[in-house]
């Protein structure tokens, strides 16, 4: 595709948005919503009516979890399966999804009992239960981004030499090899949800933001981009003719510097997408880069 009238070219940053990954670190997806493995505290809660949301591919159902446990300050996994399986069920939709123990891990799991494009669960009832560690699997997302920048981290190669008697050297140049990624994050805007949940310190009820501590656990996320397409030649913003995600799959961030004057403030944020090894110790990439058609881009539910 190196000819010019064959090539396409990347324009924008349309959408970004970021996700925690589960409290196991597997990936969400629509039969693997972990949580914790509990005992969970729940203390200053109405333990008869704790908030807790699903969004289905863009359709949300809020309502409360009553819960029957015999202490609220150690609230068992088999406890809230019970609860979450008896509002499923009554909520005016039923939410399609069902609750249960993980069985090798003792942790709560959810699962879809359709088959939808995507489910995102939040509130307080998620959080405490540690769904998206702590954080919900809500998305976080922004069309304000200035830009977005990335440069992979690798391992160099090297010689390693050893000489003879004779002065002689004998030579092996090791393989380097790719490590992960680092990213920076530009937003114009300023968004004291990504800050917090960048930084693992989750907003309060009064939607006030503190700093992190030490004992400040930062989750571990995804992170998706878009950004348009377009062919050779002049083209109005809108003539794109398709749009391309990345995808980083475990990342972790931190919040940058912020400067105050008499202008605009943006804000910085940092990443890095790793690759790593799950449990059963297939390794997976860091990122990946696909295509979308344009149909496609606008069924999802940002």
């Amino acid at each position: 595709m190196a000819k010019r009238d064959d090539a396409f070219y990347d324009y924008g940053l349309t959408d970004v948005r970021l996700r925690a990954l589960n409290d196991d670190k597997t990936q969400v997806e629509i039969t693997n919503i972990i949580g914790g493995a509990g005992p969970f505290d729940f203390t200053g809660e109405t333990i008869t009516a704790v908030p807790m949301s699903v969004n289905i591919d863009g359709v949300v159902q809020e309502f409360d979890v009553s819960l029957s446990v015999a202490s609220q300050a150690a609230v068992t996994v088999a406890e809230v399966v019970i609860g979450l399986n008896a509002i499923f069920v009554v909520v005016g939709d039923p939410v399609a999804l069902t609750a249960a123990t993980e069985a090798l891990t003792g942790r709560i799991k959810l699962a879809a009992t359709s088959t939808p494009t995507d489910i995102q669960v939040y509130g307080k009832c998620a959080q405490l239960i540690l769904i998206g560690q702590g954080f919900g699997t809500g998305y976080i997302y922004s069309d304000t981004m200035l830009n977005l920048d990335t440069s992979a981290i690798r391992k160099d190669s090297e010689d390693k030499s050893v000489t003879n008697a004779r002065g002689l050297d004998t030579t092996i140049k090791t393989e380097g090899y790719y490590k992960s990624e680092n990213g920076t994050l530009v937003d114009t805007a300023t968004d004291w949800a990504l800050k917090a949940f960048l930084e693992g310190t989750p907003l309060a009820d009064d939607g006030s933001l503190s700093s992190g501590v030490t004992a400040s656990k930062r989750p571990s996320f995804t992170l998706e981009a878009y950004y348009g397409k377009y062919k050779k030649g002049d083209s109005d913003e809108g003539d794109y003719v398709g749009v391309r995600k990345e995808l980083y799959f475990r990342c972790k961030g931190m919040s940058g510097d912020k400067s105050r004057s008499a202008d605009v403030a943006p804000s910085n944020y940092t990443f890095n997408a790793q690759t790593y090894v799950d449990a059963s110790g297939v390794e997976h990439v860091a990122w990946t880069y696909s295509e979308l058609t344009i149909k496609e881009y606008n069924a999802i539910k940002f």
